[in-house]
């Protein structure tokens, strides 16, 4: 496969990731609608398709690094280190709706 080719696939499985986890939150988020979500740790109530999605959005994110690792060549162990900014980049979607649920929540809106 072509250094293309690799990094496309890489990039879709980051893409699916950041989906996978705003939808693990939403559901984290509906499932808790009077309660806030804690940054670490799970809320009190958490269905299992909430944590099925975040351990799928981990392992596309953990082959996504495996990619992007291939793509460079395997030159070294922190060639990884190119794919940390679109993890976090993605994972803003997730955190930015957890952060507006929690600001609701606090506020006291429905």
């Amino acid at each position: 496969m072509t250094v293309a080719g690799w990094w496309f696939l890489g990039g879709a499985l980051n893409l699916l990731a950041g989906a996978l986890f705003a939808g693990s939150v939403a559901i984290l988020a509906a499932a808790n609608p009077s309660e806030r979500l804690p940054w670490l740790g799970w809320p009190s109530s958490r269905p299992a398709s909430a944590v099925a999605l975040l351990a799928l959005a981990t392992l596309s994110n953990v082959i996504a690094m495996s990619f992007v690792t291939e793509a460079l060549g395997r030159r070294h162990l922190y060639d990884v280190l190119w794919d940390m900014p679109i993890i976090v980049a993605l994972s803003v979607g997730g955190i930015a709706r957890q952060a507006q649920h929690n600001r609701r929540v606090q506020r006291g809106m429905p």
